[in-house]
Order: structure tokens, then C-alpha cells, then sequence
């Protein structure tokens, strides 16, 4: 039968929802962020999104940092800020849940998924910030390139997954058969 568009992020969502529970990734509501951004607590809120979805709307003061590049853009967001809490938001909470997780992954303390992202901040009530130009972030240290290739390596090792280069897929496209080349930025 046809997957009805409506049905295409089912398995990605419930992926999510699994991480969520299975791994304790640790969320905050939208109310309790609205509080802590009151109290002036000390907060890095990142938008797992791509940079045109935060333009579009993101939760006030939330730089973007796409999901793919948080294990590489971590430590220099950190390094004058070491003990702040970071939060991660997502348009609903699929990409806030990973992200999220990721980074407890790496061992940053204090981190949380902002339950059902910006669409759950807009439901509260509270008001979306339209126009954000936080996109853009300088070159990765040394340390940040070091750090994020050294976790990369240890997930790899833990999960079982294998690397491959270019030739080696330059080769197996040339072989032919089934072959799913996945960008999961």
C-alpha cells in the first residue's frame, strides 16, 4: 500500500520516542524554560533545526546549531560557559530528544530536550522569536574537531558501526545491488 505523506516521519518519531524513554533523556517543559530564561538562569539553548527553520521561528535567544553538528560545535559553545545548562529544541521533539541525547552521550551535564520543541512553546502560549540571524558559527577549535572526532570513534566502537572511506564507496557503487546512502544532518 502508499505511505500517505502524513505517515513518512512515523518511524523516525517513534524512534525518537523510544530514545526518549530507554536512554532517560531529560526534557523541560516550555514553561519551566520560560521560567529559568526569567530568573535569568544560566542557559545555551540550541535549535537542532536547519538555519532556515530557526529564521522562520525559534524559541527567543536559542542559536542555531543543526543536529548534526552539536557533537562538533559543543565544546567551543561550552568553553566560556562550562556550567550552564543546555537545552535543545526542535520543532516538535523528535531532533530535540536525539540531540539531546547525543550530547548526554558525550558527558555534557545539564542537559535537556525541550518537550515538544517550538510548536510546544507556541501551544503555551509563549511567544516565538521570528528573524533570528544566529546562524552562523566560527571555524570548530582544535579541541572541538579532537573532542567530536574522538566521540564519534567511541560510538562507532560501542554500537558496532564500521567506517568507510571514499574509495571503498566509489567501489561498492560500482558493484551495484542495493546500496542506501543516508545524510542525516
Amino acid at each position: 500500500s502508499d505511505v500517505c505523506s502524513s505517515d513518512l516521519n512515523v518511524i523516525s518519531k517513534d524512534f525518537g520516542e523510544k530514545v526518549q524513554v530507554q536512554q532517560r533523556v531529560a526534557e523541560v517543559t516550555p514553561e519551566e524554560l520560560h521560567a529559568w530564561q526569567a530568573r535569568g538562569e544560566n542557559i545555551i539553548l540550541l535549535d537542532s533545526r536547519t538555519p532556515e527553520e530557526h529564521t522562520q521561528a525559534c524559541i527567543p535567544g536559542s542559536r542555531s546549531v543543526p543536529g548534526g553538528e552539536l557533537p562538533l560545535r559543543i565544546t567551543d559553545l561550552r568553553a566560556t560557559n562550562p556550567d550552564a545548562t543546555v537545552v535543545v529544541h526542535c520543532a516538535g521533539r523528535t531532533r530535540s530528544i536525539i540531540g539531546a541525547r547525543v550530547l548526554q552521550r558525550m558527558g555534557i551535564p545539564k542537559v535537556y530536550a525541550l518537550k515538544n520543541g517550538t510548536m510546544g512553546w507556541h501551544l503555551a502560549g509563549l511567544e516565538l522569536e521570528t528573524g533570528s540571524q544566529r546562524l552562523d558559527l566560527p571555524a570548530p577549535s582544535t579541541e572541538a574537531r579532537a573532542n567530536a572526532e574522538a566521540f564519534a570513534v567511541r560510538v562507532a566502537q560501542e554500537d558496532g558501526a564500521q567506517f568507510v572511506d571514499a574509495g571503498w564507496l566509489a567501489e561498492r557503487r560500482k558493484r551495484g545491488g542495493n546500496l542506501y546512502l543516508l545524510d542525516v544532518r
